[in-house]
């Protein structure tokens, strides 16, 4: 029968990881899925996980005849290649290549795609990897004479609800613009000037929490900042008619990656070779963030990948040498002030041993594990892989606080949370620590889920943390 659970005196546990980061055998080939077509270029490399625990990546290879093809690959949960997706795990996307494909998955499963130098195009795949028909011509909407410019397949996609927005230049010397596109890939002509926001500098684009679009680009000691509302507007009171700039008082080349938090403030990495201050952060307000102050010195990354974990962040990069070029795959933690966070694999950072393992440019970070996509060098040959990093061993504080929270369990089609509190966001993981669901709402749909035991993860608007073992029957 069903219970109803009335939390009063709630265990608030914190994760801390006291021990090394290992690759987790079970994934792959001893935790690293290699492709087997070689790779001639830097190669850009994006992945999404699904909630089943698969993982979309895409980027490119060499594969016989065809010089260099964009490609997306579907994994299995456990590294390998998944057959029933496109064909025999694989769908070729016909764009000319560049820095890599751009990728974004709609809140229906559906894959959004931006690629291609000179004639690129914006393409969408079904959750099967087959092209949805209903979306452009036969799923892609070809922008000829336009190149997508998309830096190292960043962000260069953003969703409004259903609504498709993407960044991307008419050729290589333009200014670029941004344009919206309807669900079914036709331009949206309410969206800025007929569709278009035209004469923009932005390499980035971010929807904030307020719904206004905003970019960044920066070179040379200098960034600037771009504000639109919704509707594609200029935002006149922001800068000066909507752009403001700013120069850095330290040593600083370009922006390699950007992200944006979710308090708005925007955090930077710098192309440039041995900078001190390669990563920094932007407040909302558009000026230089003084309370974060990246002090990790042993020696240079390269970040090319942030992610947000309550107030800390994750980094994925690489050690560079003098000439910056990748030397080893690097991650770390950061808090919220900037300092590396020394309960992450007991230094702060970890550093791949395999010396074939050049980088990380993508990471996702699970409760349990990290899913890094990267290049992979043996000397001769150069290759796309994806690694799963799990956490040897696992440390806990325990923090009790008083809350009212109030939910049925077990659980059959819909979890139903009542409380006073604030919610941020409600979490379902399974026994492994695969994030299974997540809602913004107070209400989680699991009537997909298989029966057995979850933990579901409560975080409030301060922070806190609530977790509970919830029963899926």
């Amino acid at each position: 029968m069903k219970k109803i659970y009335f939390l009063l005196l709630t265990i608030i546990t914190l994760n801390v990881f006291s021990q090394n980061l290992t690759l987790d055998t079970s994934f792959g080939n001893n935790g690293i899925f290699l492709m087997n077509e070689n790779s001639k270029l830097w190669d850009v490399s994006n992945i999404i996980e699904n909630a089943d625990g698969s993982i979309i990546l895409s980027t490119a290879r060499i594969n016989g005849a065809n010089p260099v093809e964009n490609i997306v690959v579907k994994l299995s949960a456990n590294g390998t290649v998944d057959t029933s997706f496109g064909t025999n795990g694989y769908q070729v996307i016909n764009v000319s290549i560049d820095n890599g494909l751009a990728i974004k998955k709609q809140a229906d499963g559906k894959l959004i795609l931006f690629g291609g130098q000179n004639n690129s195009k914006i393409i969408r795949l079904l959750p099967n990897g087959q092209l949805d028909s209903t979306f452009g011509i036969n799923g892609e909407v070809i922008l000829s004479g336009v190149t997508a410019d998309n830096n190292y397949a960043g962000n260069t996609i953003i969703f409004q609800n259903d609504k498709i927005l993407v960044l991307r230049r008419m050729n290589l010397t333009s200014d670029r613009v941004i344009t919206r596109y309807n669900n079914d890939g036709a331009i949206d002509t309410t969206f800025g000037v007929n569709g278009f926001i035209n004469n923009i500098n932005s390499r980035h684009i971010f929807l904030d929490s307020t719904g206004n679009i905003v970019g960044i680009s920066g070179n040379s000691n200098v960034y600037k900042i771009e504000k639109f509302d919704s509707m594609g507007q200029i935002i006149n009171s922001f800068g000066t008619n909507g752009v403001l700039q700013v120069n850095i008082p330290f040593a600083f080349d370009e922006v390699l990656f950007a992200y944006m938090d979710n308090q708005n403030k925007i955090l930077v990495s710098s192309a440039g070779d041995n900078e001190a201050n390669s990563v920094f952060r932007i407040n909302a307000d558009g000026t230089i963030d003084t309370t974060f102050t990246y002090n990790f010195n042993l020696f240079y990354p390269a970040i090319a990948a942030f992610q947000q974990n309550g107030t800390s962040y994750y980094l994925g990069g690489a050690k560079i040498d003098a000439n910056g070029d990748s030397l080893n795959l690097y991650l770390s933690k950061i808090n919220d002030t900037g300092s590396v966070d020394t309960t992450f694999n007991s230094t702060g950072y970890y550093l791949e041993s395999n010396s074939n393992i050049k980088s990380a440019q993508r990471i996702i970070f699970n409760t349990n594990n990290i899913l890094v996509s990267g290049q992979y060098d043996d000397g001769t040959n150069q290759k796309v892989f994806v690694a799963k990093y799990i956490f040897s061993t696992l440390s806990t504080q325990e923090v009790v606080k008083t809350k009212l929270i109030q939910f049925e369990n077990p659980i059959k089609d819909e979890l139903k949370i009542s409380t006073k509190e604030e919610i941020k966001s409600m979490k379902l993981y399974n026994l492994e620590g695969k994030l299974v669901k997540i809602s913004l709402s107070k209400n989680v749909n699991v009537s997909d889920l298989k029966s057995g035991i979850y933990v579901l993860k409560i975080e409030l608007k301060n922070d806190e943390i609530i977790t509970k073992k919830i029963i899926k029957y």
